[in-house]
């Protein structure tokens, strides 16, 4: 017996072995591709942040996918950098720009060997400038030519931005204010750019730089139309201020950092910094008592860029409140921000009252091409700024927000909108015509502000009270009525009790 249970632990079933079949050879090569495909790019993914949001990148990507957004971004009057250049062929026809550039000189580098060094210095440093654009864009030029292209071109640009200042581009150069604006609006276009580092080449070796850097900020502020300030030409640019990014790329990137943090991406020049560190500030100050009428005290912290990246579940598939109007009718007040970056929706009463915050708009003749670039811009954006879709999801925002005339005359009371158009009509329909070009993003970084509104709009006390509000609390004479009205109800009700109980 035990020698049969021997045996049959023995026997154990033998697995049928599958046949493997054999490659060929293009199978070989199939494979062989994909793992040289692999390699290629991690070779990519292993350089600098910067280098990936290269000058040319978004140009070859709208023309690729013949995106609407390609007639905004080329330019009327002053093409700048090698994206618009002829190759081999020195430009001297652009009357202006040399103009411009031969003033520049003049005015801020005294003498032939200041005049020399900047075309020197731009030359000894040109394999670095190259690298900021894509290699299609610089593949026909050689490095001299590439070198005095981007010389010419930022003496250019600074000229221009320092006599527009001063309000004397007529005066000096035969610019009327309307081609003024066309060449402004072109100094912010996708790709008709030239790297950051080489107008700070410039102005660091001029005889003037702190003018020339007060000039630069002072236009870019001029040009960020939700700045809350208010600049105004011909009086000059005196600022102590300084843009504290190190790793700005060119001068439509520095306007978009603008946009998104506001007053946090600028200050004194000992405060220079990264951009990634000029986040929103987050910490909640301390509130006193002085702020109970409103409750305000009891809101939540300004998100950080971390929580605008992070959408919460159940955001999606939702239909969401439609605009002004309605946000009103369920007791919404819109506050100003200091950008895209703090944008953010709380509710204040017991969530019977809420507040949305955003930045407020200055809309003009160059908003629309200004912010279509932007979107164009945010489109081809990598590294640490991936996803970094504001501007995009701003416009989609405003694009539910204003549909009617109304819509725009409501944020203009409450100090959201400054219009400088002929008519409200005409702000509406821009928001709505940009609103319909530019497609979903692929990250909706205020998806989770809608979702707090929708939520506060579907609150029926919030309405109930809001109507309340809108029909007794609207003006001093309103509430002196509703005060009478009570008076002689309580005096009404204590003759009555005093009829049916007269005293003894």
């Amino acid at each position: 017996m035990a020698e049969e249970k021997c045996l049959d632990i023995d026997i154990v079933p033998m697995k049928v072995q599958q046949k493997i079949p054999k490659l060929d050879r293009k199978d070989t090569e199939l494979l062989d591709n994909l793992i040289i495909t692999i390699d290629k790019e991690n070779n990519k993914s292993g350089h600098q942040w910067r280098k990936d949001n290269k000058i040319g990148l978004g140009l070859k990507f709208l023309q690729r996918t013949g995106s609407p957004l390609l007639e905004y971004c080329t330019p009327k009057l002053l093409p700048i950098g090698p994206c618009h250049a002829k190759p081999s062929v020195y430009n001297t026809t652009n009357q202006l720009k040399d103009k411009l550039a031969a003033k520049f000189i003049e005015s801020f580098a005294y003498g032939k060997s200041t005049r020399e060094s900047l075309l020197v210095e731009i030359k000894d440093n040109i394999g670095e400038h190259k690298n900021c654009f894509e290699d299609y864009v610089v593949k026909d030029f050689d490095d001299g030519f590439l070198a005095r292209l981007l010389f010419l071109d930022g003496c250019a640009l600074l000229q221009f931005i320092n006599s527009y200042l001063l309000d004397e581009l007529e005066d000096k150069f035969g610019i009327d204010n309307h081609e003024a604006s066309m060449i402004r609006e072109d100094l912010f276009l996708l790709d008709n750019q030239i790297p950051y580092k080489v107008l700070e080449l410039l102005v660091n070796l001029t005889t003037d730089p702190d003018q020339l850097k007060n000039a630069i900020l002072s236009f870019l502020q001029m040009n960020n139309m939700m700045s809350p300030v208010n600049y105004v030409r011909g009086h000059g640019h005196s600022t102590s201020l300084r843009i504290k990014s190190k790793n700005a790329d060119h001068l439509l990137d520095v306007l978009h950092s603008l946009i998104l943090f506001g007053d946090d991406y600028v200050g004194n020049s000992s405060e220079m910094d990264d951009n990634t560190k000029c986040l929103p500030r987050c910490s909640h100050r301390k509130r006193n008592t002085c702020c109970l009428p409103n409750f305000c005290c009891l809101r939540g912290k300004v998100p950080s860029l971390k929580d605008y990246l992070h959408v919460r579940p159940g955001n999606f598939n939702k239909r969401f409140f439609r605009n002004v109007q309605e946000l009103k009718s369920a007791g919404i007040k819109f506050k100003p921000s200091s950008g895209l970056a703090t944008v953010y929706f709380h509710n204040i009463c017991f969530k019977i009252k809420g507040q949305l915050k955003l930045p407020a708009i200055t809309v003009d003749e160059s908003t629309e091409r200004k912010l279509m670039n932007l979107v164009a811009y945010e489109m081809c954006l990598s590294g640490k700024k991936k996803n970094w879709y504001f501007v995009t999801s701003y416009i989609k925002l405003m694009d539910i927000l204003v549909d009617k005339e109304q819509d725009v005359i409501d944020l203009r009371a409450s100090r959201m909108l400054w219009n400088r158009l002929s008519t409200d009509v005409k702000v509406a329909q821009m928001f709505n015509n940009i609103g319909s070009i530019c497609v979903e993003p692929p990250l909706d970084v205020y998806s989770n502000v809608k979702t707090d509104i929708q939520a506060h709009c579907e609150r029926m006390c919030s309405i109930w009270m809001a109507e309340v509000y809108q029909d007794y609390f609207r003006s001093p004479w309103s509430i002196l009525g509703l005060f009478a009205a009570a008076i002689v109800l309580l005096l009404t009700a204590t003759q009555t009790w005093y009829a049916v109980n007269p005293k003894v």
